[in-house]
């Protein structure tokens, strides 16, 4: 649990300070924020989930690599389409 609140503080506290420009010059919002956030506690969650298990099967591996996995593409395709 406590690896979720580190990351969402390093989050904010990176977001808090502002000059976090993209790509046009324009400042990133809790939009974007969020979206960090939710992907680094996908990640810590997922690394504290593999740590966890004693017994690796090929299974196992696509149910924790692969939903890792299938974030990304959604987070992808999420964005290109909100965005553009």
């Amino acid at each position: 649990m406590w690896q979720s609140f580190v990351v969402a503080g390093a989050m904010v506290m990176l977001f808090s300070h502002g000059g976090i420009l993209n790509n046009t010059g324009r400042e990133y919002g809790f939009f974007e924020m969020g979206h960090l956030v939710y992907t680094g506690i996908i990640l810590a969650v997922t690394l504290k989930i593999a740590l966890a298990i004693d017994f690796w099967h090929w299974t196992t591996h696509v149910a924790v690599w692969g939903s890792v996995v299938v974030y990304y593409l959604f987070a992808i395709v999420f964005s290109v389409r909100c965005f553009h």
